[in-house]
């Protein structure tokens, strides 16, 4: 809490304020309340959680996510192997990488006849640690992504809705909240806006786009994950870091825009 009168900032529930010496309760007689303090990072319970996710998406409020290019013979073949992305922090520092797991013959044919509607199974590694597990099930019309650790704990989905006029997802956390909702502008295909429960506009994850030939060409797509000043909780930057790869595999695999 911060003290109203000298502004110092104590526990929240404290009887008194530590620096000034300040007695809440008589404050509150005088319709003076004490205001609690604002979550942040640090406070947040990091430490339930593995420090290798802090490491990954707790420590920097832009990420930059790179796919890994193809090689001339899959561009010539047409037959792209499983998807692979580098994760860098600002000043082009990797952190951390992404790819698919279950690589077999099946998932291969499922990749072709099944392109981006194909189920997934993907992880985010850093080092030689594991910290996050993606899971998609194969679907019709709408994809539903599952964010987890490696233990098996669900953290929260990445659920695409219909939209209208414009790309839609929402984002639920572990308890099976929406806490914010992601759109895209109906002429900016490349953008997808974050909005929290108040609608307010607070971080933004957006597609790089790399020119002409360069997009017909290739499937490298690059991506800019902002998770603005919201003081998100360490399950939700995992979901929103998950929403970049979502988008990816739902709008611009193999170049395909649905």
């Amino acid at each position: 809490m911060d003290c109203p009168k000298c502004g110092f900032t104590t526990e929240n529930g404290a009887l008194d304020c530590p620096a000034c010496g300040v007695v809440f309760s008589k404050l509150a007689g005088r319709g003076e309340r004490p205001k609690a303090a604002p979550v942040t990072r640090e406070n947040h319970d990091w430490d339930a959680y593995d420090p290798a996710l802090h490491y990954v998406v707790g420590q920097h409020d832009h990420l930059f996510i790179q796919q890994h290019a193809r090689h001339w013979w899959e561009i010539l073949l047409n037959w792209e192997q499983t998807n692979t992305y580098h994760i860098q922090a600002p000043g082009s520092r990797q952190i951390g990488y992404i790819e698919e797991l279950n690589v077999s013959f099946m998932r291969t044919l499922s990749r072709l006849f099944l392109g981006s509607h194909r189920p997934l199974d993907v992880a985010v590694v850093t080092g030689n640690t594991q910290v996050l597990e993606l899971r998609r099930a194969f679907f019709f019309f709408f994809s539903h992504l599952k964010v987890m650790t490696p233990r098996g704990t669900e953290l929260g989905e990445v659920q695409r809705r219909l939209g209208i006029l414009n790309r839609r997802y929402d984002l639920i956390d572990e308890h099976g909240h929406v806490f914010a909702i992601i759109r895209s502008p109906l002429l900016r295909i490349w953008t997808f806006h974050i909005y929290d429960a108040e609608d307010r506009k607070v971080g933004m994850i957006s597609k790089k786009w790399g020119g002409l030939l360069k997009e017909a060409f290739t499937d490298a797509d690059n991506f800019l994950i902002d998770f603005g000043e919201t003081n998100w909780t360490p399950a939700q930057r995992a979901v929103i870091f998950a929403t970049a790869i979502s988008i990816d595999f739902d709008f611009f695999e193999n170049n395909h825009q649905s």
